[in-house]
């Protein structure tokens, strides 16, 4: 149970330690089975300069880095990825031709942000940002279009904005089935992401206060379908690596939500023994 998936290094310049750093974190915790998924590179310097992303001549080195820490610690098993962006003009050639050349392991992706119907860039993260339903709305839409590209071993924290949308109401409910009932269909695990339980919790506008995400009642509508789900700790820095997973874990244990977590490590093995790279 203890893999996983979701980490970044100090090239995706906001995060902090390297790859080796990462495994000695990993032998202390107990992760015996570690992806790295750094944030894939936009492919203009202004939006790498933006978003702080890995530089695309960083990747090479990235790998190798992996690649010889797999001599270094052979009692880990490390997987080479990366976290895509929902960037739609990326999604026919960009990500699958990087995915090849790089040799990767696997992909998972995640909404970052949408645009407003005036243009406006809305990253998630974004405190101060002024929202309406319709960004909801298109956050989800964003999550099912991510799916269906085929591209993703999982979707990552698909109840990111929860940030902006202190209760959760009806309107909710109606957009994100949409969400699920894809999930179910195209058989995609959706991440549990122990980062935001990590974050500043949210107060609410009756004074209380709740964690950024996992949003709770996103999950509980998620237990009336039949989806998987991954625990990711999303580490940006190296004694986060498990940061807070066994919370996610005991979150998903209350709900009834399936953890496949060891799956999609035999999935990747079974990848990778057919390219031939096991």
């Amino acid at each position: 149970m203890n893999a996983n998936f979701h980490t970044h290094t100090y090239r995706c310049k906001h995060a902090t330690g390297n790859i080796k750093d990462y495994c000695l974190e990993a032998r202390k915790q107990n992760v015996s089975t570690l992806g790295f998924s750094e944030h894939i590179p936009f492919k203009t310097e202004e939006m790498n300069i933006r978003y702080r992303r890995i530089a695309p001549h960083e990747l090479p080195l990235y790998c190798q880095d992996i690649e010889d820490a797999r001599n270094e610690f052979p009692d880990l098993t490390l997987y080479k990825g990366l976290e895509l962006e929902y960037e739609t003009e990326y999604f026919s050639s960009y990500y699958p031709e990087l995915k090849e050349k790089l040799e990767l392991d696997y992909m998972i992706g995640a909404v970052h942000y949408i645009y407003k119907s005036n243009g406006e860039l809305l990253p998630f993260w974004d405190e101060k940002a002024i929202v309406d339903f319709n960004d909801y709305r298109r956050f989800m839409e964003g999550n099912i279009h991510f799916m269906e590209t085929g591209l993703l071993l999982y979707l990552a924290h698909p109840d990111a904005f929860s940030r902006f949308y202190p209760y959760w109401t009806e309107e909710h409910a109606a957009v994100t089935r949409d969400v699920f009932a894809c999930a179910e269909a195209l058989k995609i695990p959706l991440e549990l992401n122990a980062n935001g339980w990590r974050k500043k919790d949210i107060v609410l506008p009756d004074g209380t206060t709740r964690k950024l995400y996992p949003w709770q009642p996103f999950w509980e509508l998620a237990t009336e379908y039949n989806i998987e789900c991954v625990v990711g700790s999303d580490a940006h820095k190296p004694e986060d690596v498990w940061g807070n997973s066994p919370d996610i874990v005991a979150f998903a244990e209350k709900l009834g939500l399936p953890l496949v977590n060891d799956k999609l490590a035999a999935k990747i093995e079974a990848s990778r023994e057919k390219s031939g790279r096991k």
